[in-house]
């Protein structure tokens, strides 16, 4: 996924769910501050879900199933008060743990 995504800071709505991504969750990401719906599930992505997913204080869904991710959920997810559905199962390491700091 490209980082320039994190410029879009009207966007409402980003699925990129089925695309055979890999690599990382862009931490771009978190600049695109109005967004009310993240799915990227299907796809191949690994590593830590990043800290900036904290900026996206409207997000409403965030899906991140069938993935390879690894780590703890960042604790600035508690920033994303409207946050009223995650989506993480399947293909998740069981350290993926939450930690309240």
């Amino acid at each position: 996924m490209s980082p320039w995504l994190g410029s879009l800071q009207e966007l409402g709505e980003l699925d990129l769910s089925s695309n055979n991504f890999h690599g990382r969750v862009p931490a771009e990401l978190g600049g695109c501050s109005k967004l009310l719906k993240l799915s990227l599930h299907h796809n191949n992505l690994s590593g830590e879900i990043p800290q900036e997913i904290g900026n996206l204080t409207s997000l409403n869904v965030f899906n991140l199933q069938r993935n390879s991710l690894s780590g703890l959920i960042p604790s600035t997810i508690q920033q994303c008060t409207k946050l009223y559905e995650l989506r993480l199962s399947e293909k998740l390491p069981l350290r993926l743990l939450y930690q309240l700091n």
